[in-house]
């Protein structure tokens, strides 16, 4: 079943980091992450648009990622102001993953123990990178990636380029924020996102505002009366179902913003914003009062139909789109213009290059905003009794074959 919350996936953390050789022992030798090799041209494309990176490691975690960019002039080193949780089938393998780098890390801030989680009350790897960066491994409960749909194994399904990682996925980013705030940034994702919220408190009766994300994610916002560092610019990676609805809120009360590390980016309209299929938010502001500040975190908003969706089906059965306004599954359909689909099969290609297995069938499930729903649907019988080939190629719509 397709997931109905408007917040579909978490899909990436973006962190900037200052040693290339370091970040890959942690994220790939020690994390188990699986390198993906889109870093490079993505990195191309943004250097050839005047973007400041020097290097850049995709490390992938189960259905997610985290982006490393190196060599930013601006922080150089960016450190989330929290703690990442992210899910592991098996502790005792990471362990000797961990215990095997401690000798090639040694003199940086990498370190790792076995203590209980408050969050969750469960025992968890608390581990530090390099960098200064903190993560909690947890045991999963259960086997599946972490995707829009509630059970996607591992075993029957492959979604990004690059070799399987170790880990099933990002759980959970849990940010420290300011006393009193917590119900607000929830009210926040509620009027913006129309996101599915709760309110609770940890083992050490700090609030926490909890935002679902999907069947298994969550960003968590813990309140503190620490001191919270000053913002560097990290930012994560959403995918929502409701895009064109959000993006019209947001721009009302002037939320929408351009990163200049982004110039070829730029959101300034909706019909800019579906042509990047993303638009991006920096603050996090009082649901009422739209111009105070609550929290800064950069938030990359995508639609569904954006390339870099690329969640898998589950045992080769083809490209699945269901659409979420009603909820309708249209198997070997296409959603995007060209250029969309043309990036989709190279995107499988490179995944059967990078697994040694040949695709038969497309291995992407990605899922129609609300305003293609009608052109998706309503195309899908016209194009089966072959009429009306001109409004399927504007649309880019492709018929199943």
């Amino acid at each position: 079943m397709m997931c109905a919350n408007p917040i579909v996936l978490l899909e990436h953390l973006n962190i900037n980091i200052p040693d290339k050789t370091q970040g890959k022992t942690f994220y790939l030798d020690a994390l188990g992450c699986a390198e993906d090799p889109r870093a490079e041209s993505i990195m191309k494309r943004t250097q050839d648009a005047g973007g400041t990176m020097l290097d850049m490691i995709w490390a992938n975690q189960g259905l997610q990622q985290i982006h490393l960019p190196i060599g930013e002039p601006e922080d150089p080193i960016q450190i989330v102001r929290g703690v990442v949780g992210l899910s592991f089938p098996n502790l005792k393998a990471l362990e000797c993953r961990l215990s095997g780098v401690e000798k090639s890390l040694s003199g940086t801030e990498f370190d790792w123990n076995l203590e209980r989680c408050g969050l969750t009350g469960e025992n968890v790897l608390a581990i530090t990178c390099p960098f200064g960066n903190r993560f909690n491994a947890h045991a999963a409960s259960t086997s599946t990636l972490f995707g829009p749909l509630k059970d996607i194994e591992p075993g029957g399904a492959h979604g990004l380029p690059g070799e399987r990682s170790l880990g099933l996925g990002i759980r959970y980013v849990q940010f420290s924020c300011p006393r009193g705030t917590a119900y607000l940034i929830c009210a926040f994702y509620r009027k913006y996102f129309a996101a599915r919220t709760e309110e609770a408190s940890d083992e050490g009766s700090h609030r926490i505002g909890k935002v679902f994300i999907g069947y298994h994610q969550a960003l968590l916002f813990r309140e503190t009366d620490d001191p919270l560092p000053k913002y560097d610019g990290h930012h994560i990676a959403l995918y929502i179902s409701n895009f064109n609805d959000s993006y019209t809120r947001v721009q009302k009360d002037g939320l929408n913003w351009n990163n200049p590390r982004f110039p070829h980016l730029t959101y300034e309209t909706l019909e800019l914003a579906v042509k990047h299929c993303e638009f991006r938010v920096l603050s996090i502001t009082h649901p009422e009062k739209p111009s105070e500040i609550l929290f800064t975190l950069e938030h990359e908003i995508r639609q569904l139909a954006q390339l870099g969706c690329a969640i898998a089906c589950t045992r080769g059965t083809g490209v699945q789109i269901a659409c979420t306004a009603c909820n309708q599954s249209n198997r070997g359909a296409m959603v995007g213009n060209r250029r969309q689909r043309q990036a989709i099969g190279l995107h499988q290609r490179a995944a059967g290059r990078a697994t040694g297995r040949q695709l038969a069938a497309p291995v992407v499930a990605i899922c129609a905003p609300e305003d293609l729903c009608n052109k998706v649907c309503n195309q899908r019988h016209r194009a089966r009794s072959g009429s009306n080939r001109q409004r399927v190629e504007a649309t880019g719509v492709q018929p199943a074959r």
